[in-house]
This record gives C-alpha cells, sequence and structure tokens, in this order.
C-alpha cells in the first residue's frame, strides 16, 4: 500500500523532470495527393475547403492515377477521409463504381477501398461484387474487404474463392486468411453464428494440416485474428513448439479468446518465454479483452517491473494503459509502477500514461 502512495507522488515528479520546450504551433495539413517532383508541382486541397461528392470523387480519381513514389505515406492515409466526407448512398454508390472499375493497383486503392467498404451504407454484397469484378487489382483489395461491417455469406465466399485462388502468390496469400479470420470475428459480432462456425472451421481445418513453418504462422495469424474457437488444439501444440516465431503466432493467436486458461497461457510466454519477441508480443497480446482482469493485469505489472528487456517493460506498460477501462487494477497498476523500486523507463512510461484523460490515481494493489 505505502508503495503506491508514494508511486502516486512522484508521477508529477517524475513527469517535472523532464524538459519541456515551448510548444508548437497546432495545423492541420492539406491533402496532398503527390509530393512535388520536378515534374510539376503538388495537387493539394486545403482541409477547410468544401468537399462535395463530385470534388471526393475527383481527388480520389487523382490519386489512384498518382505513382506511390510521388505520395508521402501520411499522405496515403488521409486519402480514407475521401469517402467518409460525403455520408450518403448515392456517394457510396459511385464510391463503389470507381474502386471496381480502378486499374491502378497501388496504395492509394488500398486507403481507398478500405475506407469505402467500411461506410455504413455498403453492404457485405456489394463488397462480394467489387472483389469479384475488379480481377486485376483483386488481390490488393484483400485488406480492404477485412474493414467491411457487413460480414455476410456473400462477401465471405467471394473472399474464400479469391484467397484459395491466390495460393501460389505468398504475401496476397497471407492477406488473405487474415481478412478471413477477421471477417469471422465481425460475424460473430453481428450474431451471424452459422457463417462464423463455418469460417471457424475452416480455419481449424487448414491450421492443423498445415506443417510448413510459414504456412503454419500464416494460419495462427489467421485464427487470431477470428478468435478461432476450433483452433485450440493447435494452438496448443504450437505453444511449445521450439522455434519462437511459431511460439510467438501462437501466443498472438489467444488474444481474442475468452477464460481463465487463454490468460493463463499468455502470461506463460510472458514471463517465462527466452526469446524476447514472443515475451513482448505475449504483452501486447494481454490487452484485447477485458476479461480475467485482475490476471491480465498482475502479469503485465511482473512483466513492466522484472522484464530484462525494455521492449518488453514498455509494452507491459502500454497494454496496462489499454487495459484502464476494463479494469481498476489496471490504473492501480500503473501507479505501483511508478514506485521508487522499479526501472528507471517503466516509471517514467507508467507516470506518462497516468497523465492521459481518465486515469486517475488508485490505490489497491495486489487486486483482490
Amino acid at each position: 500500500m505505502g508503495a503506491i502512495v508514494a508511486g502516486g507522488a512522484a508521477v508529477f515528479a517524475i513527469l517535472a523532470s523532464e524538459p519541456r520546450g515551448a510548444e508548437p504551433a497546432v495545423t492541420v495539413p492539406p491533402l496532398l495527393l503527390a509530393s512535388p517532383t520536378e515534374g510539376g508541382p503538388a495537387l493539394a486541397v486545403p482541409s477547410a475547403a468544401p468537399v462535395t461528392c463530385d470534388s471526393a470523387l475527383a481527388l480520389g480519381r487523382a490519386a489512384l492515377k498518382t505513382s506511390d513514389e510521388r505520395r508521402s505515406l501520411a499522405d496515403t492515409a488521409r486519402l480514407a477521409e475521401l469517402p467518409r466526407a460525403v455520408a450518403d448512398a448515392s456517394c457510396a454508390a459511385r464510391w463503389l463504381a470507381l474502386i471496381l472499375e480502378a486499374g491502378e493497383c497501388n496504395d492509394a486503392l488500398d486507403a481507398l477501398a478500405g475506407a469505402v467498404f467500411s461506410l455504413d451504407g455498403v453492404g457485405g454484397d456489394d463488397v462480394a461484387r467489387v472483389l469479384r469484378a475488379n480481377t486485376r487489382c483483386q488481390r490488393r483489395l484483400f485488406d480492404a474487404v477485412a474493414e467491411t461491417r457487413d460480414a455476410n455469406a456473400g462477401v465471405i465466399d467471394a473472399l474464400l474463392h479469391a484467397t484459395r485462388g491466390a495460393a501460389a502468390d505468398p504475401i496476397p496469400h497471407m492477406k488473405g486468411w487474415l481478412a478471413v479470420g477477421r471477417l469471422e470475428r465481425t460475424a460473430r459480432e453481428l450474431g451471424r453464428h452459422e457463417v462464423a462456425t463455418r469460417i471457424d472451421g475452416e480455419l481449424a481445418s487448414r491450421l492443423a494440416a498445415a506443417r510448413e513453418g510459414q504456412e503454419r504462422t500464416v494460419f495462427l495469424e489467421a485464427a487470431g485474428n477470428a478468435g478461432c474457437v476450433a483452433c485450440g488444439p493447435s494452438i496448443e501444440r504450437a505453444l511449445v513448439d521450439p522455434r519462437w516465431g511459431i511460439r510467438r503466432a501462437a501466443t498472438v493467436a489467444l488474444r481474442f479468446r475468452a477464460g481463465k486458461g487463454s490468460v493463463a497461457r499468455m502470461c506463460q510466454r510472458a514471463l517465462a518465454d527466452d526469446a524476447v519477441e514472443v515475451r513482448d508480443q505475449a504483452a501486447w497480446a494481454l490487452r484485447w479483452r477485458g476479461d480475467e482482469a485482475a490476471a491480465r493485469v498482475e502479469c503485465l505489472v511482473t512483466a513492466g517491473a522484472h522484464d530484462p528487456e525494455e521492449s518488453v517493460r514498455r509494452t507491459a506498460v502500454a497494454s496496462l494503459e489499454a487495459l484502464v477501462p476494463h479494469s481498476p487494477y489496471a490504473r492501480d497498476g500503473l501507479v505501483h509502477l511508478t514506485g521508487e523500486e522499479h526501472p528507471p523507463d517503466v516509471r517514467k512510461a507508467a507516470a506518462v500514461a497516468l497523465t492521459e484523460p481518465g486515469i486517475r490515481f488508485g490505490e489497491r494493489w495486489p487486486p483482490r
């Protein structure tokens, strides 16, 4: 108890010791479709400019025709704002037509398609139609398909068909199965249990049959995206594989699975695995659900306080911060980690986390 009170007071001392310069002015950069080159000026649209469906679509078309080399990653990410600027069904239909007809399979297509497929007015059948029709860029669309909010049988059938067809192309093959896993979880959230169960069985079957290290990793990661229920036996075997890459993928595959057993297995990897990569990902995986919150927090505080690697300690603190909305113990764990007995990097990270909105000091540790 005393360590917690001292830790709470130490938060301000830790932060006060940090040098502070003048606060930078906050500005909103324009949407830049292409970086300036010798070939011509960049096309920029001020953020304050009024946006209509026509103007947003015009910018989208221009972006698709611009090579990725002439656009920064930040500008590409901001393209996702365009389809969301005008939220009505007729504009969504025009965006779908643009994605369907796109022949430029670039990063701009990834950003725009992901935003379009996630619009409230865009259904799973709409996404399936685009995925089937745009054969030229079909495999570039896998990441975007995972963003759909309407995981119905139509879009899942289209995605499975396209993913199976990409078996000889390693990166699209991986992305397709990761998207399949994400759609299982979306279907379950929507109450479409028959659809989710069908995907669950497919993933479990393929994971059980996977022998190669890379293939096994792909299906472990897909199972993790899905929170695959039937994949339990395969995940259990993978957790004790001699290869740390397989153990890491298996640990992450537990993050959306409920229950004491899943939390205990993630915690075991976080505290006892001999590979720093596995411990780091285990600490990350513990943040994704709020059940068994006391056990999660206790494990993360132990990792944050005692792991020999700074990267693992900082990941544990970040996971505690993520768990604050789910458990009052997470706040208390952060306060505990500001104590003088802990490494300076942990104390600083915990102090910063405690200054975030909604996090207040607690006085209960260890959790009862």
